[in-house]
């Protein structure tokens, strides 16, 4: 079982939405008792980011109310600007003190740059950020939550390892605000969720399966955001996506190398899955010379006797699947020549 994956790159690098966040639907600023942190709680926390250059206040995603484990960012952080959680009357419920981020690694995230992350509270009616008095931007929150309903899939769906796959839903508003939408992808039945796509603005998606680890209990979840309301919605019933092979790496040496016959080579490998993550078993790792066959199981190989000429140095790495990937290199055992300079 062997395929030679296409190389890609996730475009999701948002922080604060790619985490396994499970965001609540129905009732504001409730707090539950579930697993997997150390309170057993969980809370609803309102996700801002933007930009505030010369005293100008962008919001370049809409706000979203998802729910983490309880004390996740409660504080009241510290910085000259700060994101308030107001009711009808203009009474602070919640304020958070922050500062810019700055640069970050994200190239689309320049200076001036923040995120911030604040427990919800019942009544709000505004959401205001501030530079000490001045008010630099305000979001109030309408009546109504959004409807969001997926469509496909929706259960039973089988996808191969490769292509694009078009996910689709339908979303809907009492109070007629526009709504945006992330997509997350659950490889274990929910109980994990990762972000695949964010701020989306329509209702389908053309999702690539080579982004996906594999899963015999897939689930995909929609979420959607009138600006500050949240509302989810998820596949009925698990589909299927077929797993991928691992990705190997050769770390030394590199193509085009020449080592002197007796020099110490040593042969460094790395691999890695979408199902299974980095991959650090040494069986998992075997060599192979285009002159001497066969040279040894292992992330690292020492030689010192490798047969003069040039070599073509493969890496197969095998994930717990029994897929496969390849890596190869060109190097040359054999002594570097020195032509005579011919003087005219």
């Amino acid at each position: 079982m062997s395929y030679c994956p296409p190389r890609w790159i996730s475009d999701i690098t948002y922080e604060a939405l790619r985490d396994a966040f499970r965001p609540a639907v129905f009732v504001s600023g409730e707090t539950r008792r579930v697993f997997g942190n150390p309170s057993g709680l969980e809370t609803e926390y309102l996700i801002a980011s933007g930009y505030i250059v010369d005293g100008v206040a962008t919001i370049t995603r809409p706000f979203y109310r998802l729910v983490y484990p309880t004390g996740t960012s409660d504080g009241p952080g510290a910085g000259p600007y700060t994101l308030e959680l107001q009711d009808g009357s203009g009474t602070p419920l919640f304020t958070r003190y922050f500062d810019n981020i700055g640069d970050t690694f994200d190239p689309n995230e320049g200076s001036g740059y923040f995120r911030e992350k604040v427990p919800w509270q019942t009544g709000t009616a505004r959401i205001v950020i501030s530079e000490g008095q001045t008010v630099l931007h305000v979001t109030s929150v309408s009546a109504h939550a959004p409807q969001v309903t997926l469509l496909s899939p929706n259960g039973g769906e089988a996808w191969p390892p490769y292509g694009e796959h078009t996910v689709t839903w339908t979303g809907s508003d009492a109070d007629g605000d526009p709504l945006r939408y992330i997509l997350q992808y659950s490889p274990d039945g929910g109980a994990t969720w990762q972000a695949v796509a964010v701020n989306l603005s329509g209702a389908s998606y053309a999702l690539d399966a080579s982004r996906l680890p594999g899963s015999q209990q897939a689930l995909l979840r929609v979420i959607a955001t009138d600006g500050a309301n949240t509302a989810q919605d998820t596949s009925d019933a698990a589909f299927t996506v077929e797993g991928k092979p691992p990705t190997a790496l050769i770390l030394y040496p590199v193509t085009g190398q020449r080592f002197e016959p007796g020099r110490p080579v040593l042969l460094e490998g790395s691999g890695t899955d979408l199902e299974d993550g980095p991959l650090s078993d040494d069986m998992r790792f075997r060599w192979r010379s285009s002159i001497e066959g066969e040279l040894g199981i292992g992330r690292k190989l020492f030689f010192e006797d490798l047969l003069p000429g040039r070599h073509v140095i493969t890496l197969e790495v095998m994930d717990s699947d029994g897929f496969t990937g390849s890596a190869t290199v060109a190097i040359t055992i054999g002594h570097t020549l020195y032509l005579p300079v011919a003087l005219h």
